[in-house]
């Protein structure tokens, strides 16, 4: 059972206040410093403690940790994580709670850069040998997510990165699987209405724009990865407009420009009709799954730079073991696109908390415990107690919640302790969202969350 400690010493304390310090030992892990800090969250440089092993240690903005919705997001990014196991995606280390810190999630520290950066730098287009390398890897780290049954959503240079190894290989990493960002500003093309994401309209499929979100689907990462691949071969974006708007519009409407109007030796080549196909408007129309962008996109390699090998990539990348891996862990691998696109919410559906109790003081409510599926929260007034609070009338072992793993929430009196129910009297009551519980002089509200 989660239980907040907050409940036991008092109000909350500032973001400020409740940052980590370096050297600091959280969860198995010694933090080292702040590495970044955003509007979901912060990110600190960390160290494994039983092997070393250099981490990204990552916690929730303080302000958000009581918004049901943000910590939906943050939970549901941990279990995508933990479930994705290939080179070319970043490694799951650990999730968890501790009461210093809220949720945290520790994944693999990356050392390198991110795409978009590195193409900037460079003038935006790379050598199409390079080009092809990068797409190959980022081509394998998709679908061995996708037959996992779990689509990005959101692809896009800032999501890709490259890390540099010590024999001078380039190794891709895709990162940020479909967690959309909450309270964002439109800042550089992204696009947010009434706090929810709906995605980088420079990178955006037709099906995304147009919605609903069921009709998001392994598709609508072909189409993204179409846009980069153009990208990277030409330095152009095949879409563009002086506003979202406008870019959106141009994704439903205009018809993708062929390699040709850029790299006049790339007219009728695989490549040309492959980008041609991955940028199509209608999802039918695209290539049937990444194994197929893989393998035509190896042609390509093959044919195009023959016998000038980048140190990304000397031979197909074996991602069978990957893929068998992946595959074992769902049912059925090559679901409908509209059963893939939702399976990681069923997923986070799952393992989610079921609810939070809040305390009521006065006009002001506090969150004092977070209740999972199979578990038994006790509460009293004795230090033993699973919540333990500190108010007159609240017997030793007071009552008991049980979160049952269907879903269903009871409350029971410990031996006929008196408990009230919205201001009923009763000694064992099924419990939904709103409900008040009134155990003595303490009055607490149960807050369930909204399941996608």
């Amino acid at each position: 059972m989660i239980v907040n400690d907050e409940a036991k010493t008092g109000n909350i304390d500032s973001e400020e206040s409740t940052r980590l310090l370096e050297g600091e030992e959280i969860a198995g892990f010694r933090v080292l410093s702040l590495l970044a800090e955003g509007g979901m969250g912060l990110i600190y440089r960390a160290e494994r403690l039983h092997d070393g092993r250099s981490a990204a240690f990552k916690v929730m903005r303080h302000e958000l940790r009581g918004r049901r919705q943000d910590v939906g997001r943050f939970i549901r990014e941990a279990v995508i994580s933990n479930r994705l196991h290939h080179p070319n995606l970043v490694e799951f280390f650990d999730f968890g709670f501790d009461p210093r810190v809220h949720f945290y999630l520790a994944t693999e520290l990356l050392q390198g850069e991110e795409l978009e950066s590195y193409m900037r730098d460079r003038g935006g287009r790379l050598p199409l040998k390079q080009s092809l390398d990068i797409a190959l890897q980022v081509c394998a780290g998709l679908e061995s997510a996708h037959l996992c049954g779990i689509v990005h959503r959101d692809l896009k240079p800032a999501n890709i990165f490259l890390e540099q190894q010590a024999d001078g290989k380039e190794v891709i990493k895709v990162f940020d699987f479909g967690i959309g960002k909450l309270l964002e500003e439109e800042v550089g093309g992204k696009l947010t209405l009434h706090g929810i994401s709906v995605g980088t309209p420079l990178y955006m499929a037709p099906e995304q724009i147009r919605g609903p979100a069921s009709s998001v689907g392994p598709a609508t990462d072909i189409y993204a990865l179409g846009i980069i691949i153009f990208q990277l071969v030409t330095g152009t974006l095949p879409f563009a407009g002086d506003n979202p708007y406008m870019i959106m519009g141009a994704h439903l409407t205009a018809a993708p420009p062929l390699l040709r109007k850029f790299r006049r030796e790339l007219s009728g080549t695989t490549l040309e009709d492959l980008l041609q196909q991955m940028m199509a408007k209608d999802t039918f129309d695209r290539p049937a799954s990444l194994g197929d962008v893989r393998e035509r996109l190896w042609e390509s390699r093959q044919i195009l730079t023959p016998d000038d090998f980048n140190a990304t990539m000397t031979e197909l990348p074996d991602i069978s073991k990957w893929l068998a891996l992946a595959a074992s862990s769902v049912a059925s691998p090559y679901a409908p696109e509209s059963q893939v696109a939702t399976d990681a919410e069923v997923i986070a559906a799952q393992e989610q908390p079921l609810g939070v109790l809040l305390l009521q003081e006065g006009e002001q409510s506090r969150e004092v415990a977070w209740l999972l599926r199979g578990e038994r929260l006790r509460i009293g007034s004795q230090k033993e107690a699973s919540l333990a609070l500190h108010l007159s009338g609240v017997l030793p072992l007071h009552a008991e919640v049980y979160c049952a793993p269907d879903g269903w929430i009871t409350i029971t009196g410990i031996e006929g302790a008196v408990v009230r129910v919205n201001g009923s009297v009763t000694t064992s009551s099924l419990l939904q969202d709103g409900d008040w519980i009134t155990l003595g002089q303490a009055e607490l509200r149960l807050s369930c969350f909204e399941h996608p």
